[in-house]
């Protein structure tokens, strides 16, 4: 028994890690300003996030954001962009500066952009899920429900 209760997240891990793939250099820059514009379009906000496949936080965000009524509960007003930080944190510095980010504190740090405008919503909270393996499933729906879009 106690060999299979700690096979699943492992499953889980590969099942998210299959899902999302992190962009880099121009392609995520191009992603970046599509999501913009189809957010715009549909009235959702645009949540990038930086982070790497060896950090466990980011894996355990991944793993919640698939999880059904998640995806459910978010996708509607939500477009997310994860983008690959690399370990020292500075890969794709040069895409969070365009919002006025000057360095990734840790991973995942998450810029949440405003769909109507692009700016950036949560500016004093981006590095609030650095701890998200930590975070209960309803703290980490709180944190996103203050930066809903307003309808």
């Amino acid at each position: 028994m106690a060999g299979t209760a700690q096979a699943e997240p492992v499953i889980a891990d590969q099942q998210a890690r299959a899902k999302w793939r992190y962009l880099d250099g121009a392609e995520a820059e191009q992603m970046v300003s599509a999501a913009q514009e189809e957010a715009a379009a549909l009235g959702r906000n645009v949540a990038i996030i930086f982070g790497t496949e060896r950090c466990p936080d980011t894996r355990a965000l991944l793993q919640w954001l698939d999880q059904l009524e998640i995806a459910q509960a978010l996708n509607p007003s939500f477009d997310f962009i994860l983008v690959e930080s690399g370990p020292a944190r500075d890969r794709n510095l040069a895409l969070a500066r365009k919002f006025g980010v000057t360095r990734i504190e840790g991973t995942p740090t998450l810029l949440i952009l405003s769909g109507r405008d692009g700016a950036l919503l949560n500016r004093k909270t981006m590095s609030k899920l650095r701890t998200a393996a930590r975070q209960t499933s309803a703290q980490r729906m709180d944190y996103f429900r203050k930066y809903r879009p307003v309808r």
